[in-house]
Parts: structure tokens; C-alpha cells; sequence
């Protein structure tokens, strides 16, 4: 029920990422000389990288929105900077040091879309025949996760390296379109959006069940509930103007940080597969170069942002899961009774009840299922050239040689630098979001099958 970005991340993000970042070295051509003389070629181009990741790593929030955009998003979420540094700093000059963005406008932002949400779904509870405690817990526990978790990795990615450093691209299509001034046609679009949510989910509600039932009994309580329900999407509405150019900003996250995988391998191979004399020496000082410079600030990011964000996701959804159940199957805890409300049969609020149980289990899961299959981009990558590498014999010689022969020294650099996402200690490749869809299906479908039988 959330109207801003915030729950759906990633849905869309990767699209076709993995193609951003496919390999251009010839896996079979060893012969080709032009491959060996541009080795040192590439490393370079790996290198300016790295240097302009790091020189001047901060672009200012008013440089990347248009200026009807920047105010927005600074007076409401507290938005002024990217990037700007990497956290090495200490806390007494954290207090000194104007933060990317104020954490508590950003969560608070959170904790309005969290009250609109819980204001919009109680009356409807209510009404269903939950009791007002159960109404309440209910009500929160559909999304509470998401609007409690995903602020603090989002928060993270204003601080990031590969932003700040991707958004100074001001020929890419990405930063154009966050750019670009908001016109009439945006907000109609925007506004028409915020309208269809609006009427479906608050208005007809409203004229349809809560006034009828308030005129009816004269519990006045869900009256006020409707007006906060109101004054919440209103301000929602000014604020997610700006917050409509949220999702474009993960995904340039996202495509500098493949960006840099894909330096990151290309370099590599230049290193391990030149079939020049190179000193081992100097390829191995080239690679721990890599490693400490590129690899590290990518597993950095991967970890404690793009990771993060899916973790929080998936613990998320959690409480929804469990609601979702009970919403369906309240039986489970005690009989309920739906209220009575002119003109509205009971089988229309069981309907309702049923409408927002199934909601509650997988809409959030389905959005969790799309977010960690997109995040595999990364790992499909690394895993690209590991299997390269162990793949072709005179491939895996040429890096045994820039380790002195030694295949344990080659196998520990590999498994220290490896490049994935993790969810739960499993690297994020294309196998584990069905391997998770299954096992959700096959646990809810079973709990479901067997309250199902308790009915009857």
C-alpha cells in the first residue's frame, strides 16, 4: 500500500543489467597478439577508474534534481549530497560533517507512509469483523516491516562511491532523466496516479463502508481514522513528487557498481592472461592493487547496500507473511463477526477480507521474488569468469603462473575477491529465487491446505 518507490526497489532496476556488463575479452583467442599488447592498456583504463572514484567522490543534491526537485526532496527528506566519503571518518568528525541526508526527515518520511498505510487498512479490518486491537495489529504488521527495515540500507546509498561517481555522467540517460524539470505532463501523470490510489483505496472506501457505517452506529472513531487517512496521502502526495525520482537513483546505483564489476574482471584477465614475460611480481602487485582499490569498495557496497536493502526485504515480508494468514484464516485465534453496514452484504466484507488477506501474503512476496532474481547480476558476472577460467586449460596456466605455480594461492585470491550478493550466507546466482519461490509455496501452500480442512 505504499506510494512511494521504497518497497519495490529493485523490480525493475536490472532490466537486461547483465548485458551493461558482459565480458569483452576473446575466451578462446590466445594467439592474437593485439590481446597481449593491450593488457596494459585495459589495467589502465581500470585504474583512471578507480581515481575517479575516488578524487572528488561528492555532487551536490541541487546538481542532479531539477530545482523544483532539489527543494522538495531537501525540506522534506533532507537530501544534500552524494557520496562525499566512505565512512573512514571518525564520529567526532561525523558530528561536523553535513550528512548526504538527514536520516530522521528520511525515516519519518517512512513513518508517514506507515501511518497512511495502517489508516487506510484498519477501517477496512475493522469493518471485516476484527476487533479494533486486532484490526490495529493487523494493520501494521501488512508492510510495517518494509517501512521499518528498508530505510536504514537506503539511507546508505547517498554515501556510496559509485553514485556520486555515476551521476557526475552527465551524458548518461539515467542522470538525464532525474535531471530533467518536472512538466505538465509529469505531474498530470504523477497527479493521475496519486488520484486512481487515492479514489480506489481511500474515497470508496470511505462513501461506500466507513460513512455508511458511522452514520449507522455513530462509532465515530473510524471518522477520524478516515480523516488521518486523508491528511497523510495528501502530504504524501507533495512529497513523493520528488520522491518519484527515488528508483532511477538505485538503479545508477546499481549499473556504476556493475560498471566497476566489469572493469574489475576485464582487469584481471589482462593480468593473469598476458602470455608476455610479465615479473609475477608485478602482476601480483597489480592485483592486490585491484583488490584493495576496486573489488573491496565493490563487496563494500554489495554488502552493506544493495545486499542490505534485500535483506531488509526479505525479513520484511516476514510479518505480512504471517498477517496475511491470519487475515485469511482468523479462525485460528478466535470467531469473528463482520459489522453491520447499510446496503453491504456479508459476503461483500468477506470478499473484502479475503481481497486484503491475499494482499498481505504475496504481493510483498512476489516483489521480494523479483528483487533477488534481478540482484544475480552481479554473481553471474564473477561466476562468468571463474568458469572461464577453470574452463579452458591454458587459461587456468597462465594465472597459475602469476602465482608461482602455486593452484592454493591462485583458489584463496579467487574466493577472497569474489564478487556476489548473499542472502543468508548464499550467494544470489539465478537458482535461488525459484529455489525460494518453491519452498514459499510449498510451506504456505501446506499451512493453507490444512486450515483450509480445519474449516470444514
Amino acid at each position: 500500500m505504499k506510494q512511494s518507490t521504497t518497497s519495490s526497489t529493485y523490480i525493475s532496476s536490472l532490466e537486461g543489467a547483465t548485458n551493461l556488463s558482459k565480458i569483452t575479452s576473446n575466451n578462446d583467442n590466445f594467439g592474437d597478439s593485439k590481446e597481449t599488447v593491450g593488457s596494459e592498456k585495459v589495467f589502465d583504463n581500470a585504474k583512471t577508474y578507480i581515481e575517479r572514484l575516488n578524487s572528488e567522490n561528492k555532487t551536490l543534491a541541487k546538481e542532479v534534481f531539477s530545482p523544483f526537485i532539489a527543494k522538495i526532496n531537501s525540506f522534506f527528506l533532507g537530501m544534500n549530497y552524494f557520496g562525499g566519503h566512505d565512512g573512514t571518518f571518525t564520529k567526532v568528525d561525523a558530528k561536523k560533517i553535513e550528512p548526504p541526508i538527514q536520516a530522521s526527515k528520511y525515516f519519518a518520511y517512512h513513518m508517514v507512509c506507515w501511518t497512511q498505510a495502517i489508516s487506510t487498512l484498519y477501517p477496512l479490518l475493522f469493518l471485516s469483523g476484527f476487533s479494533m486491537q486486532q484490526s490495529i495489529v493487523a494493520a501494521c504488521m501488512v508492510n510495517g516491516g518494509i517501512f521499518i527495515l528498508t530505510p536504514w540500507p537506503e539511507i546508505k546509498i547517498f554515501k556510496s562511491k559509485f553514485i556520486a561517481l555515476r551521476l557526475r555522467d552527465k551524458n548518461d540517460e539515467i542522470v538525464k532523466d532525474i535531471k530533467k524539470t518536472v512538466g505538465a505532463s509529469d505531474l498530470g501523470l504523477f497527479l493521475g496516479s496519486s488520484l486512481i490510489y487515492t479514489l480506489l483505496f481511500v474515497l470508496v472506501p470511505a462513501f461506500y463502508l466507513i460513512i455508511p457505517y458511522v452514520r449507522e452506529t455513530n462509532d465515530v472513531h473510524l471518522e477520524y481514522v478516515l480523516y488521518v487517512s486523508c491528511c497523510t496521502s495528501a502530504l504524501l502526495g507533495i512529497i513523493n513528487i520528488g520522491m518519484a525520482k527515488w528508483q532511477p537513483l538505485v538503479t545508477a546505483h546499481q549499473k556504476e557498481i556493475l560498471k566497476g564489476i566489469q572493469h574489475a574482471i576485464e582487469a584481471i584477465e589482462a593480468i593473469i592472461y598476458d602470455q608476455e614475460d610479465i615479473d609475477q611480481e608485478m602482476a601480483q602487485e597489480k592485483l592486490t592493487y585491484l583488490s584493495k582499490n576496486l573489488i573491496k569498495p565493490i563487496q563494500h557496497d554489495l554488502m552493506y547496500v544493495w545486499g542490505a536493502e534485500i535483506l531488509s526485504i526479505f525479513i520484511g515480508i516476514i510479518p505480512s507473511l504471517a498477517v496475511g494468514l491470519y487475515i485469511l484464516f482468523p479462525h485460528i485465534i478466535s470467531e469473528i463477526s463482520p459489522k453491520t453496514i447499510p446496503n453491504i452484504s456479508n459476503d461483500a466484507l468477506l470478499g473484502l477480507r479475503i481481497l486484503i488477506g491475499m494482499f498481505a501474503m504475496l504481493f510483498m512476496p512476489m516483489i521480494c521474488f523479483v528483487t533477488i532474481k534481478a540482484s544475480s547480476a552481479p554473481y553471474n558476472l564473477w561466476h562468468q569468469f571463474e568458469t572461464s577460467l577453470h574452463q579452458y586449460a591454458r587459461k587456468k596456466s597462465l594465472a597459475m603462473d602469476k602465482f608461482d605455480g602455486n593452484h592454493e594461492a591462485l583458489m584463496a585470491w579467487l574466493t577472497h575477491n569474489r564478487i556476489a550478493l548473499y542472502l543468508g550466507g548464499y550467494a544470489i546466482d539465478h537458482d535461488l529465487p525459484m529455489k525460494i519461490m518453491g519452498a514459499f509455496a510449498s510451506i504456505f501452500g501446506t499451512i493453507c491446505f490444512l486450515l483450509l480442512r480445519s474449516q470444514v
